[in-house]
C-alpha cells in the first residue's frame, strides 16, 4: 500500500517532526543501520530492478487478498496505476541514499495512509508482506553477511517515519476538534449573549427593560454599598400620555416614546444607564451620584425635551438620592422614587388647575 506516496504534500511535515539530518542520524543509531547496511542495500539493487516487476505483481496479487486492502484500493485499474509508485518504493530501499529527501518521501507514504484512514494494523500487514517477498528474492543475491539485517533495519527506519505520521494526524485531528469545539462554544457564547440582550432591551426605544432594570438595579445597591458610594435614581413618566394617545393615536404615541426614549439616552453621563420601566414610565440608575449630580442630569433632560418637543410633551421627574450608609434594598429605592415622581406629578396637576381657574 506504500504506492501511495505522491498523492499528499506537507512541506511542513518534516519540521513539524523535526527530521532534521541530526534528528536521522541520531534514529539510524537507535536501530544500528549505518554505513555498512547501506552499502549491502545497494549490493542487491541490480537483481531487484531485474525482478521487480514480478515482486510488484506478487505483492498486490496478495494484499488484494485482504477484503479490508482491496476495499481501500478499490477499482482494478487503479491498483495498475499505482504499481510505477510501488516500483520507485521498493528500488529506493536499495538505494544507499536515506537522507532528507528519503526521509520526506517516507513522510509522504505515512501522510496518504492517515489521510486515507487505512488502519496501522494494515499499513503494517503490508510491510510484513514486502518483507516476505523481498527475503525470498534476495536469496539468490550475491551472498553477503548483513544484506537480509539491512533489509529489516531500512523497513523499520521507515515505519518508525510513517508511524510518526499516523500519530502526528491523530495530533492535528484531536487539535482541529479542540479548536471547532472553541469555536461552536464562543458562536453559542455570542447568541447566548445576543439573546440575553434582546431579553433585555426594549424593542420600542431601544434602552433596556424592566427585567434589566431589577438586575442592574441590584448590583448597582450592592456596590454602592460596598464601596461607600452615594447613589441617585430618576424615575419619570409622560404627562398626559393616555390624552396624546387618545387624540393622536398609537402610532404617534410610540413615537413620542422613541423621541423620548432617544432624548433620555443620550443626555446620561458614561457611567448612567437609562430604562423603560413599562407604558410610559422611564428609570435612570446614577451610580456615585449626589443629589447636585441628580439635579444637573434632570435639568439637562427637561433642556433636551423642550428642545425637542417645543414645550409640547413634558415628563414629571422624581429623584431620590442616598449614601451609602442609608442606601435601602434596590425595591426600596424605587418605591421611594415613584412615590417621589408621583407627588410631583399631582403638584404639576394642581397647579395647571389653579392655572386654568
Amino acid at each position: 500500500m506504500d504506492r501511495a506516496v505522491t498523492s499528499a504534500r506537507d512541506p511542513g511535515l518534516a519540521a513539524k517532526l523535526a527530521y532534521g539530518p541530526d534528528e536521522i542520524a541520531r534514529r539510524k543509531d537507535l536501530i544500528g543501520l549505518g554505513p555498512p547496511h547501506e552499502s549491502a542495500l545497494t549490493v542487491a539493487r541490480p537483481m531487484i530492478e531485474a525482478r521487480i516487476d514480478a515482486i510488484v505483481e506478487e505483492f498486490d496479487r496478495r494484499q488484494m487478498l485482504v477484503p479490508e486492502i482491496e476495499a481501500i484500493i478499490g477499482e482494478p485499474d487503479r491498483l495498475s496505476r499505482l504499481a510505477g509508485s510501488m516500483r520507485r518504493y521498493i528500488l529506493s530501499l536499495f538505494s544507499g541514499r536515506y537522507d532528507t529527501g528519503y526521509v520526506a518521501a517516507r513522510l509522504r507514504i505515512g501522510e496518504v495512509h492517515a489521510v486515507l484512514k487505512v488502519p496501522p494494523k494494515l499499513y503494517l500487514a503490508t510491510v510484513h508482506l514486502l518483507e516476505e517477498l523481498l527475503v525470498d528474492h534476495l536469496a539468490d543475491a550475491p551472498p553477503h553477511p548483513l544484506l537480509i539485517k539491512a533489509l529489516r533495519k531500512i523497513l523499520l527506519f521507515d515505519l518508525q517515519i510513517v508511524i510518526d505520521t499516523y500519530l502526528q494526524a491523530e495530533i492535528d485531528r484531536v487539535a482541529a476538534v479542540d479548536a471547532r469545539v472553541e469555536q461552536v462554544t464562543r458562536e453559542a457564547e455570542d447568541r447566548i449573549r445576543a439573546i440575553e440582550r434582546i431579553a433585555m432591551t426594549d424593542a420600542l426605544t431601544g434602552l433596556m427593560n424592566r427585567r434589566a432594570l431589577q438586575q442592574a438595579g441590584t448590583r448597582e445597591v450592592d456596590r454602592a454599598r460596598a464601596d461607600g458610594a452615594p447613589f441617585s435614581i430618576l424615575f419619570m413618566d409622560v404627562d398626559d400620555f393616555k390624552a396624546i394617545n387618545d387624540t393622536r393615536g398609537h402610532h404617534f404615541g410610540d413615537e413620542v416614546l422613541r423621541r423620548v426614549g432617544g432624548m433620555i439616552a443620550a443626555n446620561l453621563r458614561a457611567e448612567d444607564t437609562a430604562f423603560r420601566f413599562g407604558g410610559d414610565e422611564f428609570c435612570i440608575l446614577l451610580p456615585g451620584a449626589g443629589p447636585g449630580i441628580a439635579g444637573r442630569v434632570v435639568t439637562r433632560l427637561n433642556d433636551a425635551l423642550q428642545e425637542a418637543f417645543d414645550g409640547k410633551v413634558t415628563l414629571s421627574i422624581g429623584t431620590e438620592s442616598w449614601t451609602a450608609d442609608t442606601l435601602p434594598d434596590f425595591a426600596g429605592v424605587v418605591a421611594a422614587v415613584d412615590d417621589t415622581m408621583y407627588a410631583r406629578k399631582a403638584l404639576r396637576t394642581r397647579a395647571g388647575s389653579a392655572a386654568a381657574q
